[in-house]
């Protein structure tokens, strides 16, 4: 069953909060990256097989992170964005 299209406005909505988390992780600003995740915030690291469920989990993800890599900076290489998802593919442009 396939699922209805996502409004523009909406879907413009999810690119500029994704754009933002991105600002923000470049920054190193632990607090404003986690109020762009929602009330259930989860990251899931599919490459390392890594899931953090809830605000500590993801909390704790980013924290580490940020103390391991003081210096990632993030860039964009190219963006797919479909009603059900916004994907990255990223490098570190330090």
């Amino acid at each position: 069953m396939a699922s209805a299209s996502v409004p523009k406005d909406k879907r413009s909505t999810r690119i500029a909060i994704v754009e933002e988390h991105i600002r923000l992780e470049n920054e190193h600003d632990l607090e404003g990256v986690l109020c762009t995740f929602g009330d259930t915030a989860r990251y899931d690291d599919e490459a390392w097989g890594g899931h953090h469920n809830g605000r500590n989990g993801v909390h704790l993800f980013y924290e580490r992170l940020m103390r391991a890599l003081p210096d990632l900076q993030i860039e964009v290489q190219r963006r797919h964005v479909t009603d059900d998802a916004i994907l990255l593919e990223v490098i570190d442009s330090r």
